[in-house]
């Protein structure tokens, strides 16, 4: 999205509705804290067992992108 040029007279959708958000669990072993959209459903209580699950299902009917990275950042 932001390789396309600016154009006043053409719609853009907003950068909340493109932009990568990182969503990663806390991993004290290598001192990683969680993402901030983790920490965001956290605190509002819909973490459970089943937040995987909801995240795969949005990616395979095409309403959400993955990109899977290691803990070192990296794609994997």
């Amino acid at each position: 999205m932001r390789s396309i040029p600016f154009s006043p007279f053409h719609d853009h959708p907003k950068a909340s509705e493109w932009r990568w958000m990182e969503y990663s669990e806390p991993i004290p072993i290598i001192n990683k804290p969680a993402s901030r959209l983790y920490a965001a459903i956290k605190k509002a209580s819909k973490i459970d067992q089943g937040t995987g699950s909801t995240l795969d299902a949005l990616a395979t009917r095409g309403l959400v992108q993955v990109g899977i990275r290691g803990p070192d950042g990296y794609p994997h």
